[in-house]
Order: C-alpha cells, then sequence, then structure tokens
C-alpha cells in the first residue's frame, strides 16, 4: 500500500513539474525570440532598405525635381518595377513575376547571384546587356546561366541566379519571384504604356554621419506635392518592427495559452498533493504546529519544485528558442542573431514561482 502511495506521489510530482517546465518553456522561448528578432531588425535595417534613402512613386518623377534629385547623396541608382509574364528559353515555360528594372546593384546588404561576379556585371558601363533571375524561376523551369528570358518584346540572355536580395524574404521570393534586366531596356519591351501598374525608386546614399531626416525634411513639402514617398532607414525600421510586433504577438498568445494549459495541470496536482497531505498537517497541528506553519511547511515545498521547474522550462524555452528561426526563417526579411534574452528567462523564472506559490494558496 505504501509502495502504490510512493508511486503516485511521484506521478503527481511529475505531473507537477511538467505542466510547469513546459509553460514556461513556451513563454521563454517565443519572448526570447521576439527579442532577438527586434534586436536583429534594428541592426540590419539598412541592409533591409539597401540604401540611406529611397523615393517610390507610382508615376514618373517630376522633371522639375529631378536636378535636386541628382544632387542628393554620394550615389544614386534608379529603380522601375512592374509585373510581367516572362517566358524562358529553350523550353518555353512562362510565369508570372515581378520585374525590376535596376541601373546598379544595391548600397547596403548582400546581393548574392550565382556566379558572383554576375551582381557586378549587371548594368556595370561596357558590359552586354543580360538578365538576373530569382533561383526559383530557373528550378521551376529547368532553366540555367546562359540560357534566355524573354520580357515582353526583349529577350536577355540569363547572366546569373539571384539567391539573396536584400530585404526580401524567402516565402516571398517563392510568392513572387523577381526578374532584374538594366533599367535602359524598359521602353524596349513595351510593358510600360498609359495605365500600367508601374513603380519608380531612386535610391540613395549618403556620407557617413549625414542626417538622412534633416534631408528628407527639406524636401518634404516638393515630395508631398509630387506624391513621391519617403522611406528612411529609421521609417523602414519602425515599419518593418511593426509589422513582425504582430508576428510576436500572435506567438506570445500561444505562449499564454500554453501557459494556462500550465496552469490547469499545476492546479490539478496541487489540488492531489493537497488532499494527500491532510493527515500530515493533521498530525503536526497536534505535536503543536500552528496552521500558519503547516501552512509555510508545504509552502516551501511548493515553492521550491516551482522554482525548480522554472529553472528547468527556461533552459529548455532557450534551447527551443533557437529552433524557430529555422522554422520561421523563410517569412523573415533579416537573419536572426540567438541568444539568451535574460529579461525573458526573468520573467519565465518569475511566473514559475508565482504560478506554484499561488495555486498553492488558492487551495488551501
Amino acid at each position: 500500500m505504501a509502495w502504490r502511495d510512493s508511486r503516485r506521489s511521484r506521478a503527481r510530482l511529475l505531473l507537477f513539474m511538467a505542466s510547469i517546465v513546459l509553460g514556461i518553456a513556451a513563454l521563454v522561448g517565443i519572448n526570447s525570440f521576439g527579442d532577438n528578432l527586434a534586436r536583429s531588425i534594428s541592426e540590419q535595417a539598412r541592409e533591409l532598405l539597401g540604401a540611406d534613402l529611397v523615393l517610390s512613386a507610382n508615376h514618373p518623377f517630376a522633371p522639375s525635381l529631378l536636378p535636386t534629385l541628382n544632387r542628393l547623396g554620394e550615389a544614386r541608382t534608379r529603380e522601375i518595377s512592374f509585373a510581367s509574364l516572362v517566358e524562358f528559353r529553350p523550353g518555353g515555360g512562362v510565369r508570372l513575376a515581378q520585374v525590376r528594372a535596376r541601373d546598379g546593384g544595391f548600397f547596403y546588404g548582400d546581393w548574392e547571384t550565382e556566379p558572383r561576379a554576375a551582381a557586378q556585371r549587371f548594368g556595370a558601363p561596357g558590359q552586354a546587356p543580360g538578365a538576373l533571375v530569382d533561383d526559383v524561376l530557373l528550378a521551376q523551369f529547368g532553366a540555367k546561366v546562359g540560357d534566355s528570358v524573354q520580357v515582353g518584346g526583349i529577350t536577355l540572355p540569363i547572366i546569373g541566379r539571384v539567391l539573396k536580395t536584400p530585404g526580401q524574404s524567402g516565402i516571398s521570393s517563392a510568392v513572387a519571384p523577381t526578374v532584374f534586366i538594366p533599367v535602359g531596356l524598359v521602353a524596349n519591351t513595351g510593358l510600360v504604356q498609359r495605365g500600367s501598374r508601374v513603380q519608380y525608386r531612386r535610391s540613395f546614399r549618403f556620407a557617413p554621419g549625414t542626417e538622412v531626416a534633416a534631408v528628407v525634411k527639406t524636401l518634404q513639402r516638393r515630395l508631398d506635392k509630387a506624391d513621391v514617398d519617403a522611406d528612411t532607414v529609421a521609417s523602414r525600421q519602425q515599419q518593418i518592427g511593426r509589422s513582425f510586433a504582430d508576428l510576436t504577438r500572435y506567438l506570445s498568445l500561444v505562449a499564454f495559452v500554453a501557459l494556462l494549459l500550465g496552469c490547469v495541470g499545476v492546479g490539478s496536482a496541487v489540488n492531489l498533493y493537497v488532499r494527500e497531505k491532510l493527515a500530515a498537517v493533521a498530525i503536526l497541528r497536534c505535536l503543536g504546529a500552528s496552521g500558519r506553519q503547516a501552512l509555510l511547511i508545504y509552502l516551501l515545498q511548493t515553492s521550491g519544485l516551482g522554482l525548480v521547474g522554472a529553472i528547468v522550462g527556461a533552459a529548455l524555452g532557450a534551447a527551443v528558442q533557437g529552433l524557430l528561426p529555422r522554422v520561421l526563417g523563410d517569412f523573415l526579411p533579416v537573419a536572426i542573431t540567438v541568444s539568451v534574452s535574460w529579461p525573458a528567462v526573468l520573467t519565465g523564472l518569475v511566473t514559475g514561482l508565482l504560478m506554484a506559490v499561488l495555486l498553492r494558496c488558492c487551495r488551501c
């Protein structure tokens, strides 16, 4: 009989510990991931934008504004982007793609191509015109470097495959793969006509230490009049941070539900534990212990178990959060550097301890 009671006690103890461990692991893991994501976005905001300043409009820039724009910054690039069907030759595969016509690369971030020299060759003076195509498109149609791609009225040789573009996530490449062509060939495609949905962009790189926000402020009235949007590193960081804050809130909701389920398990285990110890409490009272002392004895035991469970759960959550970037990597435009978030760990420890203590007090 004593063996059965001992076995039941161990089972209740395991239920108690498992409930706390799983709930705290979910809480710490997701909160740590959110902290790492926010830090990575802050550190890589410039690489996400690819420049210090990007001006964009859904119409050509006004001629009166061009002289001012041509004097901004140390370096400038142009881009015209639109959606169009593209055809690969040989093979004849056709796919809707995002065509991005540029006169150069990106100022910041990794524009990875294969071969690596293709990014430097693209748009360089004196080089024969060619196209850079997303790896997803080439893999889908079995095309390779050296084949051709037709965009509207022009056919260009494929000089490289694009593996990574600044600010572009893996899932966006799969949904809207990109074909890069020289900006000077846009008119030859015959695709930009009256009524076409076209995005015009100009990117600028400024000297280190330049207050880009102050530069934009001096031009804001003229930009608003010309219906031109300005995007700086700070605004892009805020925009992307706000977007992925929604993801963090959703994951936090998942952690909260897991914690609630853990509380149910802890409450059940504590209830059984209290019932099991009623006889022991009665003996202590007969030996002269006060009700407060008896409560304190088992409260310390429960708190110790809760603290141990919280420590194990925090360690497990810190380990598990390293897996989240792999699971969500295709949805993220930044490379997340995984590190232990001590505020998240501390929150998990305090939450686990309070959960054990409060449920113990509620059952008494």
